[in-house]
């Protein structure tokens, strides 16, 4: 796309076709131009002060993409409850699905203070991952 260096406005639109302009490494991610693609493009302009005289030159890409990503999820959950002065009982739950495998993790946990600067603590977790 060509943009007006001034205003912004579209000036001009070349479409690119695959395998005669560019060619998708696909396994890479990358997109190769078979020529070199200038960074501005002539103005109508006689005279110019500027370095890179004539309209910025930008790639658009416009691409889709099959995934099954957002079939999988990833959840979990603290909760923690203050009973009395001195204990406190929480629980910690986390599903991972999204990963290379699926994760779980259950964990109870107890707090008791005894006094102003010493605590007990208490914990429990179960944890269960599977790998593909």
């Amino acid at each position: 796309m060509i943009r007006d260096k001034n205003t912004g406005l579209l000036v001009a639109r070349i479409p690119q076709q695959q395998n005669v302009d560019y060619t998708v490494k696909y396994p890479e991610g990358r997109i190769l131009f078979n020529r070199p693609i200038s960074s501005v493009a002539q103005d109508s302009s006689l005279i110019n002060q500027a370095m890179l005289p004539g309209n910025p030159v930008s790639i658009q890409v416009n691409y889709e993409v099959r995934t099954d990503f957002f079939e999988k999820t990833a959840a979990g959950g603290r909760v923690r409850q203050q009973v009395g002065d001195h204990v406190s009982i929480g629980s910690t739950y986390i599903k991972d699905e999204v990963g290379t495998g699926q994760y779980e993790l259950k964990a109870l946990d107890t707090e008791v203070r005894l006094g102003k600067n010493t605590k007990v603590l208490e914990s429990m977790r179960r944890v269960r991952a599977r790998m593909p």
